[in-house]
This record gives structure tokens, C-alpha cells and sequence, in this order.
């Protein structure tokens, strides 16, 4: 959502406006990809260019670094369809060694990673977006195998990356209730 958890904020781009009357409050200095904490109305969550995983207070404007990933060519957060679980406890991150691609389920309160599972030559023609469920206890993965125009099968695993089931034969955009 563009609005925060209240409304009194929303996002649009780097920009912070009033969710009342859309009138810009200031740009934020924050880059790579960001969304609203579920729990505090002045944060967001996010993986920056130098892969670290923080929270940015857009009021204060203090930010907390929380985990550095490393290891990694490139970190994204989903990406595109990303989401973190309602109690702000749970991301899931995609992680890029040349053209693997490791899905990472990161405890961010705990600041630990549950679980990795990498899909070897899958990340240009793979998959195309992973998610938390709201509840925390799922990860959801379009597996878009065919080329990344091609919507691909939706499968759901648990958080230890245990396939359970295909949630669907074929998927493209994709949000989480």
C-alpha cells in the first residue's frame, strides 16, 4: 500500500505526503526497494544498494541498520510483489550468484535467516517474484520457468522452504491477503 498503517502517511516514489491531503512533506534519502512497516506508522523496511536490510524512521529520519547480506551479486526484496508479514517479522529476499537464484527467508526480529533455497540458472528466466504471507508462515513463489515475459505455476512452501503445494497452474502479478 502507498499509505501507512494509520493513512496519516503515503509513498509515493521517494516522496512522503501527507495520506490526508497528498501534499509533500519531503524526500526521503532512501534507495532500493521499501515498504510501510505493518506495526509502526513512521517506519518502513527496507533493502537498500549496498544489501542491507534497515528500517528508516520518515520522521526522525534515523535509520537502523539491521542485517548486511553478503555473499550475493545482488539482493532484491520479492522482488516487484514483496511484502513483509503483518507483526513486521518475517521478508523474503532474493539473492543473485551470477544466474542462481536463493530464495532467503529472513527473521528480521530475530535478525536471522530461517532458511535458504537456491534454484540453480533460474534467476533472468526463473522465477519471477517471491513473498512472505501475511501470517509469516508461508513463502509463496511465482515460477516463472519459461522466460520472464511467461507467467510460470504458483507454489507455496513453508517458511524451512519445504514445498507444500501449487496454489496455481499459472500466475503473473500477485498480492497477498
Amino acid at each position: 500500500s502507498a499509505w501507512n498503517r494509520d493513512g496519516t502517511k503515503m509513498l509515493m516514489g521517494k516522496y512522503l505526503l501527507d495520506g490526508k491531503t497528498y501534499q509533500v512533506i519531503k524526500s526521503l534519502p532512501v534507495s532500493g526497494e521499501f515498504r510501510w512497516s505493518h506495526t509502526d506508522p513512521n517506519k518502513i523496511l527496507m533493502i537498500d544498494s549496498s544489501w542491507i536490510f534497515r528500517s528508516y524512521n520518515v520522521v526522525t529520519g534515523v535509520s537502523t541498520n539491521i542485517r548486511q547480506f553478503s555473499g550475493y551479486d545482488e539482493i532484491r526484496m520479492g522482488p516487484w510483489e514483496r511484502n513483509i508479514s503483518n507483526d513486521d517479522g518475517f521478508v523474503v529476499l532474493s539473492g543473485r550468484n551470477g544466474t542462481d537464484y536463493t530464495a532467503i527467508v529472513f527473521n528480521i526480529k530475530a535478525n536471522i535467516i530461517e532458511s535458504t533455497k537456491t534454484f540453480p540458472g533460474k534467476w533472468e528466466a526463473g522465477i519471477d517474484w517471491a513473498g512472505i504471507s501475511p501470517s509469516g508462515r508461508y513463502v509463496v513463489m511465482n515460477m516463472a520457468y519459461c522466460n520472464p515475459s511467461c507467467a510460470g505455476q504458483v507454489d507455496s512452501y513453508d517458511r524451512k522452504m519445504n514445498f507444500i503445494t501449487q496454489i496455481a497452474p499459472k500466475g503473473e502479478h500477485g498480492d497477498m491477503t
